[in-house]
């Protein structure tokens, strides 16, 4: 995670004080909740439709069999998706439906990339329970500074966190890139909410 470019979130670099850098890339790190991982299999897929995870992969036993899954929602529409796989069929990963960020009812189900299957409803329920119990962290399409996240291609994987700095205080946020790694932290005076600003800090 080395620094290799700062500026607005809609201009080129621009310089900034070397002591604010550190300090809140450091309150960054700490604040992280969720490790991205795009070679692995699930989130593979996750990333391929277009979601981002929202929990760590978990397991859950199940009937004679063994599940590997893991939770996502679309940044831009909030619905939310459960991801999981046999342990031994690695290739077959399916989903299911678990409702919007704002309202958890199961909808609908299906293999990535196919149309609705149906799924056991037993299992459905658990496996979303489960997951609603791995959530790291809580999106917020809305939020000023995520919007502009959103915008810029990259997702959350942090949750939003405060920070003084000389006479001001600031509201940032960590997020990365799905597909290239690529790390940022984005900020912005708590009386500055128009001017989201962010610098790089390398790569996962």
């Amino acid at each position: 995670m080395d620094r290799f470019g700062s500026g607005r979130a809609d201009a080129s670099p621009a310089a900034m004080d070397s002591e604010f850098v550190r300090r809140i890339s450091e309150q960054a790190r700490l604040n992280r909740l969720i490790c991205f991982n795009p070679e692995a299999t699930i989130q593979r897929q996750i990333i391929q439709d277009g979601f981002a995870p929202n929990s760590g992969e978990f397991e859950m036993p199940f009937g004679q069999a063994r599940y590997v899954a893991q939770q996502a929602e679309h940044l831009r529409t909030g619905e939310v998706r459960v991801y999981f796989v046999k342990r031994n069929q690695r290739h077959r990963v399916q989903w299911l439906l678990v409702g919007t960020a704002s309202g958890m009812d199961r909808a609908g189900s299906g293999r990535a990339g196919d149309a609705p299957t149906e799924i056991d409803s037993e299992f459905g329920d658990r496996i979303s329970e489960q997951a609603r119990l791995n959530q790291l962290i809580c999106f917020n399409p809305e939020a000023t500074i995520q919007r502009q996240i959103v915008q810029d291609g990259f997702a959350p994987n942090s949750g939003e966190f405060e920070m003084e700095f000389g006479p001001a205080r600031y509201v940032a946020q960590q997020a990365e890139h799905l597909r290239t790694g690529k790390v940022r932290v984005y900020f912005v005076k708590r009386d500055q909410w128009q001017r989201v600003q962010q610098f790089s800090v390398g790569k996962a």
